[in-house]
């Protein structure tokens, strides 16, 4: 098995600064990674579509101060939280 680790590269277009609670577009361009961090003191629940589904408190949890990066080329990300999270959202390709 060969593993293929490449950093994760951020796309030219930059972040989205995004609150808790609505659907943001990002990733206009289709890149097949997203980084997410969660700058907010609260838990923050994300789902990536085309913009048609809402975040709920069965969705995808991001921790407060987490970042990570996920497999996506959906172009909105829906956002949920019971408090203030504020989420820095990324388009890039890489690990």
């Amino acid at each position: 098995m060969t593993l293929n680790a490449v950093p994760f590269q951020p796309d030219s277009q930059g972040s989205t600064i995004a609150a808790a609670g609505g659907t943001y577009a990002h990733n206009p361009r289709g890149c097949g990674r997203v980084r997410i961090c969660n700058a907010g003191p609260d838990i923050a629940f994300v789902e990536f579509s085309d913009g048609s589904v809402a975040a709920s408190l069965t969705s995808m949890a991001i921790m407060p101060g987490a970042i990570e990066v996920f497999s996506s080329r959906q172009t909105a990300i829906s956002i949920f939280s019971l408090g203030s999270a504020t989420l820095y959202i990324t388009p890039g390709e890489g690990a």
